[in-house]
């Protein structure tokens, strides 16, 4: 039987002719940025209430102490608590719910769950409540101080206005109908780790989360420095002596420091290196600040003989305070993250627009 002929491509020294090579497969697109304000406001949800439950619950802990370490703890007085003790008590109560409802609710943001919008709703309601219960208190205990009672009762108005602050701002931002409609994705699976991916975003929320706790706390520290001049003397400037005068400088102090971590906190939200600048010279000082306030005080504390007494809540606070500055020299000092602020351009035009 004979064999079919040859092909003409088969044939010796003929050419080989090319087939069309296929097209390449086009790469996958990278999925597109979500926006960054869950992920800036969650961070901050769960910084301002885990902080500010941590100090309640350490002063809970250090009062409790105290009071054992000096023998005035007895769980029979329990039931002759006055009406006081008991607005004390629910005001101290409320407001740790607060702070665990609104850690909550940072956490449910970070992971884009729509729970965490009734969650920021009560958490302004706790704050709210919590303290008008401090206001009565105070205006129970002093009723009979009639030169103090107007300052001290101004100066934790002003205090529960800058706790309020936060919480109401939170309950305005869910209510915008730009959020609102973003939030709509969240109702699915993919919605939702879609919203997730919002690439490299430390640097709005640590810049954020920087210019928030300083201005939160230069607000804080203002009443507290005027409240002296409230009261009836009029008395500024401290009497106990060098180590007040000492004490009453660091409070001076810390005003400067916080406005250049807020300065600071901008400028990193925005990418610049001058914010990284600053933050390191805020975290320089306010470490340093943080040792020397505490130590100052249990100088106080031992030259009037209740240093043991007070020991604990200095401690406590000296390593609350000295938390963060150490965080962020930690954080500054990482390998991926100097790379990535040398990375960053010099012009301010070119790095606004990077964000």
């Amino acid at each position: 039987m004979a064999s079919d002929p040859p092909l003409p491509n088969d044939r010796p020294g003929a050419p080989v002719l090319a087939t069309p090579a296929s097209p390449p497969p086009a790469p996958l697109a990278p999925p597109a940025d979500g926006p960054v304000w869950p992920k800036v406001i969650g961070v901050l949800s769960i910084v301002i209430g885990g902080e500010r439950l941590v100090s309640g619950a350490a002063m809970t802990i250090v009062s409790f102490g105290r009071a054992l370490f000096t023998g005035h703890l007895n769980l029979g007085n329990l039931s002759r608590l006055g009406f006081r003790e008991w607005l004390s008590a629910g005001a101290e109560g409320g407001g740790n719910v607060a702070c665990m409802l609104l850690v909550a609710a940072g956490v449910l943001l970070l992971r884009r769950r729509r729970m965490t919008v009734p969650l920021h709703w009560m958490a302004a309601v706790g704050t709210l409540i919590a303290g008008v219960l401090l206001d009565a208190f105070y205006a129970r205990v002093l009723s009979n101080a009639s030169g103090e009672a107007g300052a001290v009762r101004l100066y934790h108005g002003l205090s529960l206005a800058v706790r309020l602050a936060y919480p109401v701002f939170t309950v305005m931002w869910f209510r915008r109908d730009s959020v609102r409609q973003q939030m709509e994705l969240w109702r699915t699976r993919q919605g939702r780790r879609a919203a997730r991916h919002v690439g490299v975003a430390w640097p709005a929320v640590l810049g954020v989360v920087m210019t928030v706790h300083a201005g939160s706390r230069l607000l804080g520290c203002l009443p507290l420095l005027a409240l002296p001049l409230l009261r009836d003397s009029g008395r500024f400037w401290p009497q106990e002596g060098s180590l007040g005068a000492a004490v009453f400088g660091t409070r001076i102090l810390a005003l400067p420091v916080c406005i250049v971590a807020m300065v600071g906190g901008l400028l990193l939200a925005r990418r610049r290196r001058a914010g990284v600048v600053c933050l390191l010279i805020y975290a320089g000082i306010e470490l340093i600040l943080s040792l020397a306030y505490p130590a100052l005080q249990a100088a106080m504390a031992a030259r009037d003989k209740y240093l043991w007494q007070l020991l604990p809540s200095f401690v406590t606070g000296a390593l609350l305070t000295a938390a963060l500055p150490a965080f962020l020299l930690v954080w500054f000092a990482r390998g991926k993250v100097r790379a990535h602020v040398r990375s960053w351009p010099l012009r301010p035009a070119e790095a606004a627009g990077r964000v």
